[in-house]
């Protein structure tokens, strides 16, 4: 389920400032251009834009259950926990997987503790179900 993105709530000033922090880049604008809820996480597209290019990134935000709202995932004690694990074995899978095989594996960036988040590259692919 898309969710409308309110630009001028602190969650969004929030993510936009961590996200700004995090890549350490100079750009020239972070914006998030669509937040979407799935059974077991929440998906938002970040917008980088710097000087000569666009970078897209997705922040996903895990679900203890899938009737859980967003401001119950970014300040919940198990999300956190859930969150980064995840990020711990998204990384290892990263590590160990890299461009050698035939496989390839999103890379996680870094761990937004302040949102219960994982801050990854964005990828192209299918779903898989």
């Amino acid at each position: 389920m898309l969710i409308k993105i309110n630009k001028d709530s602190d969650l969004v000033r929030k993510i936009i400032l961590l996200v700004s922090d995090e890549l350490g880049e100079k750009f020239e604008s972070v914006s998030l251009s669509e937040m979407t809820s799935y059974n077991w996480s929440y998906i938002i597209l970040v917008s980088v834009a710097a000087i000569n290019k666009t970078k897209q990134y997705v922040i996903k935000i895990p679900k203890i259950n899938n009737q859980q709202r967003i401001t119950e995932a970014i300040c919940n004690d198990d999300n956190a926990g859930q969150s980064l694990k995840e990020f711990k074995c998204l990384s290892k899978l990263y590590d160990n997987t890299g461009q050698k095989n035939k496989i390839t594996v999103v890379r996680p960036l870094c761990y937004l503790s302040d949102i219960n988040g994982i801050l990854l590259e964005k990828m192209h692919g299918e779903r898989l179900f």
